[in-house]
């Protein structure tokens, strides 16, 4: 008996309509941010590290603002349902309020965090209950995911800082609010932390004692310091001035910022084994190591977690 054979040019064009479709189907996982500067830090290099793995997704940013704190994100969401055309309701971008962001795609994955300078203090946190309410209500198919921020460099001006405190107690916090709220937790703080004592990774700057002696562009020595440290910076108001030296012990440097996202990416999208990407500015070895350190953290938190209640 003869079996009927598929002409060649047939089977060819079926494979790739069949392959086409499967391209069409994936789905564009799409994250938002309620939050501020931090949120901005750690998911800046996301969007590179997915499209390195061949992860489909949107992260919308336009929900955080600098500065801005749990409470205040609550403030505008409510001063919106008391006037939903007044500015006050209306702060994020395009003048919108949170609750048409919330409305205006299907999202997968929404974080929220709190200001990294109450970020310690675990009272801070309480707006969030009301947040979540809201978020809930207006994206209820979405997951919402706590962030937690990190601790500031130890020359920081801030006494919690400077003491090693900040670190341990904003954990704390986080740890609490995540548990009592059913959320799972960003551990980015944690993953500074841990990067701190990882040997494979020395961090090493100096607090210069006469800042009046460096001449631009001379920074004072720092390895691959977490957080920005010492940098010039040009009046904007005046950009015709020279640049003026200012220190930043709080966001992000690009080791952080790379740090942070790879959290984000282990912990929300899958195998940060998968990425393959790094910014220029970071060394390939170096990139693996903070990657490691993210899936490390990471998997330590969920084994020390219990697991949070489903979300309704």
């Amino acid at each position: 008996m003869r079996l009927f054979r598929i002409p060649r040019l047939i089977l060819i064009i079926v494979l790739i309509g069949v392959a086409s479709g499967l391209a069409q189907e994936q789905k564009t996982l799409r994250l938002l941010t309620i939050g501020n500067s931090f949120s901005n830090n750690a998911s800046k290099y996301l969007p590179q590290m997915l499209k390195s793995a061949k992860i489909t997704a949107s992260i919308d940013r336009s929900a955080s603002l600098g500065g801005r704190s749990l409470a205040q994100h609550l403030s505008y969401a409510q001063a919106y349902e008391k006037d939903p055309q007044g500015p006050t309701g209306r702060p994020y971008q395009g003048q919108r309020a949170l609750q048409e962001i919330l409305q205006s795609q299907p999202w997968d994955f929404i974080t929220i965090q709190q200001v990294s300078h109450q970020s310690f203090n675990p009272d801070s946190f309480t707006p969030a209950i009301e947040l979540l309410k809201i978020i809930r209500k207006h994206a209820p198919q979405a997951e919402v995911i706590m962030h937690e921020t990190w601790a500031y460099r130890k020359d920081s001006k801030s006494p919690v800082a400077a003491s090693g405190e900040m670190y341990p107690r904003l954990h704390a916090a986080y740890q609490k609010w995540a548990t009592e709220l059913g959320l799972r937790l960003l551990p980015v703080g944690t993953a500074f932390e841990n990067a701190s004592k990882d040997p494979r990774f020395p961090i090493e700057y100096t607090v210069p004692a006469d800042l009046s002696a460096l001449q631009y562009p001379e920074l004072p020595p720092s390895q691959n310091s977490l957080h920005v440290g010492y940098i010039w910076r040009k009046d904007k108001k005046n950009p015709d001035a020279p640049p003026k030296l200012a220190h930043d012990a709080a966001h992000a440097s690009v080791y952080g910022e790379y740090l942070g996202a790879a959290v984000w990416f282990e912990a929300i999208f899958g195998d940060v084994d998968k990425c393959t990407y790094a910014p220029p500015a970071i060394a390939p070895e170096t990139a693996a190591v903070l990657r490691d350190i993210a899936k490390k953290t990471v998997a330590e938190c969920k084994a020390k977690d219990k697991p949070a209640p489903p979300q309704p």
